[in-house]
């Protein structure tokens, strides 16, 4: 994708104050759907999930917790936004297909923009986690429903893109997710 034009107009037109001429705007603007476009190419090509195989899952706090499937290791992550002065935290619990506890984690991530945010980056923390202990089956589960429909491409949010790519980029070092 072509970072250098995203955006480009409005930058010179909001920050540096200078004004474009019509034709400049339109090039400027066909770039930024261009990128916008490949991003979403993009996303559509990532590897789906195996059918009957879950990825990720939202965690509903009026449900019961449940053991992962045989085999597997289930991590259960959230992440907390207080505002944008102050850096997220995040936390994870891992356990085993018996409920056996496994490790755990907790990180003061970056400062970051919103509660969404926050939640990629507790994920992605927790993705990190779990490779490094040598887990290569597991579950994630959060209690975020507009990140796990991002993940399960069931909605779209521009501005979550990169932090989906990194997620992408760490579900292909499992060998199941």
């Amino acid at each position: 994708m072509d970072t250098k034009s995203g955006g480009k107009s409005r930058n010179l037109l909001v920050f540096q104050q200078q004004n474009l001429s019509w034709e400049n705007g339109i090039a400027l603007a066909n770039n930024d759907a261009r990128d916008w476009m490949a991003a979403n190419e993009y996303l559509q090509q990532l590897h789906e999930p195996a059918p009957n195989v879950s990825t990720f899952r939202q965690s509903s706090r009026s449900t019961q917790w449940k053991k992962a499937t045989n085999g597997w290791i289930k991590c259960n992550y959230d992440g907390s936004f207080l505002n944008s002065n102050v850096p997220s935290k995040a936390g994870w619990v891992f356990r085993d297909d018996s409920g056996n506890f496994r490790g755990a984690g907790q990180a003061i991530g970056l400062v970051t923009s919103t509660a969404l945010e926050s939640e990629w980056q507790a994920l992605l923390i927790a993705m990190q986690h779990a490779w490094t202990k040598g887990f290569r089956r597991v579950i994630f589960e959060g209690d975020n429903k507009q990140l796990v429909d991002l993940i399960n491409q069931r909605q779209l949010h521009f501005a979550s893109f990169n932090w989906l790519r990194d997620v992408y980029h760490w579900k292909l070092k499992f060998e199941d997710i």
